[in-house]
């Protein structure tokens, strides 16, 4: 924790102006206690970690404030303090006692969270209830390694996809200072995505946050390219792996002569462009070779594939049939359409 009060109820943030040396002599002669319990604490300055506050052992604070905190989370929220600094009057740790919570930083109608460790979805839904129950909207920063500007394919675990909102969401780097925006997000698997990665020093980020520009025609076509190359080796795969007439997709393959290297590109594109729960291409070979057109009705009775994706893959298979545009001019008609852009 970086915040405290000392013998005469003044408040103290331990920010980096203050050296080491300068906390090492007013360790001496001041006490500081916990702005929520009231008990005695400890002034940590050590010659790696940043200087931060703790209870003592035997003691524990009933009111929310973390402990054992990582130096990466405290340089983050002082640093996120900071920030919020330029534009207002922050406060940092703010006890909230109508819901017993404490954000990192709280500024006008914001809990701002930066997020280092692993939170449970119950957690989060909780804390989440908590801050608007009180009219707080909750502003989540999960940390995130350093990254590049660019496309990418990336790995996103069910624990940082709980942070997506529209599509997006933006996270914070402490050793670099940086906000890095993950957007135009579209699900390839379950945990693997394509993304819009956009880098933004703190220096240069506003309030409020600035947000992501949609992706552009040129900047789908490359999406769409990465797509196709992962199509590519996960057809690679299945021939390699998966075994003969006893898999449900390769008996289809073969009952129906087809060649999966051969397969049209129509079979196996991403659809409502959120998370596939399964390899696209598993369940559109079927519906493109069975059930098209006109057929969404009589393939969801015999398929647990989300209702959203089979109507937008009808709907994609028939302007592919019906109007003079390419593959991926429709896709990104449908993929500007899903996302709510203009």
């Amino acid at each position: 924790m970086l915040v405290a009060y000392d013998e005469k109820k003044q408040f103290i943030i331990l920010d980096a102006a203050t050296s080491r040396e300068q906390l090492r002599q007013a360790r001496k002669t001041q006490r500081y206690y916990c702005p929520a319990c009231q008990q005695r604490l400890q002034l940590k300055i050590g010659t790696k970690n940043i200087p931060h506050f703790a209870h003592h052992k035997q003691t524990a604070c009933t009111h929310a404030f973390s402990e054992n905190e990582t130096p990466t989370h405290l340089a983050a929220k002082r640093q996120l303090y900071d920030f919020f600094s330029q534009f207002g009057t922050p406060q940092l740790e703010a006890y909230v006692p109508q819901i017993q919570q404490r954000p990192d930083i709280l500024y006008e109608q914001f809990a701002i969270e930066f997020q280092y460790s692993r939170l449970t979805q119950q957690r989060f839904d909780e804390r989440n209830a908590g801050y608007r129950a009180i009219n707080l909207t909750p502003l989540w920063l999960p940390y995130s390694a350093p990254k590049e500007n660019g496309l990418s394919i990336l790995s996103l675990s069910h624990d940082l996809q709980k942070y997506i909102t529209n599509s997006s969401f933006i996270a914070y780097n402490p050793q670099t200072e940086q906000f890095i925006y993950y957007s135009a997000l579209v699900g390839m698997t379950p945990t693997q995505f394509l993304a819009k990665i956009t880098v933004l020093p703190r220096t240069y980020q506003t309030w409020p946050f600035r947000t992501a520009r949609q992706l552009s025609r040129d900047e789908f076509e490359l999406y769409m390219q990465l797509w196709y190359e992962q199509r590519r080796k996960l057809i690679q795969h299945y021939m390699r792996y998966r075994k003969g007439t006893h898999d449900v997709l390769l008996r289809f393959v073969y009952e129906h002569r087809l060649a999966l290297l051969a397969l049209p590109e129509a079979i196996g594109v991403p659809t409502d462009f959120e998370a596939e729960h399964e390899p696209a291409i598993d369940w559109q070979i079927i519906y493109y070779y069975d059930y098209f057109p006109h057929g969404v009705e009589a393939f969801l009775a015999h398929h647990d594939v989300a209702k959203a994706k089979v109507h937008a893959y009808e709907h994609f298979l028939q302007q592919l049939h019906t109007q003079k545009a390419s593959q991926n001019e429709l896709l990104y008609r449908q993929f500007l359409a899903f996302k709510g852009y203009n």
